[in-house]
């Protein structure tokens, strides 16, 4: 089967455990894979779902096979798992860095921070990134615009300069006040007096 449904977070860590029980059919060492993107908003219930998951770390092809195999049994995409985020891994992003979502006896599955898929989705710089950015912006470690871009360039030393990076971020902390007061200002009206 080519296309899958989305992923929720049920399904996604249900697939992720079944990747953990191919793995364990190959007799290595744990291996660990950090994720992010849209599975991590997922795992992170920020997101109802997710159409693959994304990870950072690159794949081997004892990994690649296994995913194959859960693919062919939960009939989803073969490309469900993939390692095409590994590009985009912001500098110095280690598994130190990570908490432990499945802890399995030969997979080991990471999320970094809330900071770091923040970085990340800033240097896509992709229109269909901004809402997520407005989800993740509340979870980060973020006090001001100007330490998001402070991070930013210690992540992506080799990014190409970008003078409209600041007003960028501003206006994902404007989306983020404005859908606060929206949230709010729905609950007051509706409170009882």
């Amino acid at each position: 089967m080519t296309s899958a449904p989305a992923f929720d977070r049920a399904r996604l860590l249900s697939a992720l455990a079944s990747l953990d029980e191919a793995l364990q059919a190959q007799d290595l060492p744990r291996q660990d894979l950090i994720v992010v993107g849209g599975s991590y908003l997922a795992l992170a219930h920020l997101r109802d779902s997710t159409m693959d998951v994304d990870v950072v770390t690159r794949l081997t092809e004892v990994t690649r096979r296994a995913v194959a195999e859960v693919a062919d049994r939960h009939g989803v995409s073969a490309q469900w798992l993939n390692d095409h985020a590994a590009t985009f891994r912001p500098h110095g992003l280690t598994a130190e860095h990570c908490t432990t979502v499945v802890d399995g006896v030969a997979l080991r599955v990471l999320a970094p921070s809330a900071d770091w898929i923040f970085l990340m989705k800033m240097y896509a710089g992709r229109l269909v990134d901004r809402p997520d950015l407005v989800r993740l912006w509340p979870h980060t470690g973020f006090t001001t615009p100007a330490d998001a871009v402070a991070r930013y360039w210690q992540a992506y030393p080799h990014a190409p300069e970008d003078p409209y990076l600041a007003g960028f971020v501003t206006e994902i902390l404007r989306q983020v006040r404005w859908a606060k007061g929206r949230v709010v200002g729905w609950w007051s009206m509706r409170r009882p007096t």
